[in-house]
């Protein structure tokens, strides 16, 4: 998935769950894809903004990252 097809899905998440269409949109050149395909989407300011997962799906929750021991 490239990033204007996760900009989409973010768009339309906010949509269906909280009915808002006026929202931030992400910044192309703050947002990366993670170590599994995913993309965090961050706004010009580097807020984080969403998760996108490979399989389309969008949390709101930052990804966890796993602390070794």
């Amino acid at each position: 998935m490239g990033f204007m097809q996760a900009q989409y899905k973010y768009k339309c998440h906010m949509w269906d769950e909280y009915q808002m269409s006026n929202v931030e949109y992400p910044c192309e050149e703050k947002s990366y894809r993670d170590e599994h395909g995913a993309w965090v989407l961050c706004d010009y300011r580097d807020s984080f903004l969403a998760y996108v997962k490979v399989d389309g799906r969008v949390t709101m929750n930052r990804p966890m990252k796993k602390v070794r021991a």
